[in-house]
């Protein structure tokens, strides 16, 4: 019992000391504080129509249009998990993952 809370434990902490937050990531992009993040400037940036393949499309076309809700990708058909931090605590805490996606 004690050798299988011991493996938790590491599992557990090992994945939280990973784990990344918003405040991080905003002071990696922005390390001197001259840009100025703002929530409707993401809106236009996640509305902002773009042509792929001879189709116009935008983050919604695999996000979906509620964030909260999970989405499916145009071309493989794979579910997308919510992309809101709000119902989806994955979201945004894998530098990583961050870096290849944004």
């Amino acid at each position: 019992m004690r050798k299988l809370f011991l493996s938790i434990a590491i599992i557990f902490f090992s994945q939280a000391a990973s784990a990344i937050t918003i405040d991080e990531l905003y002071k990696y992009y922005n390390p001197d504080g001259k840009l100025n993040f703002s929530a409707e400037r993401g809106k236009e940036l996640w509305h902002q129509q773009r042509i792929e393949e001879g189709k116009t499309r935008d983050c919604t076309s695999c996000h979906g249009k509620d964030p909260t809700k999970s989405g499916k990708h145009i071309k493989t058909g794979k579910v997308i998990d919510p992309f809101a931090a709000s119902v989806n605590r994955e979201r945004f805490t894998e530098l990583k993952k961050v870096k290849k996606w944004f």
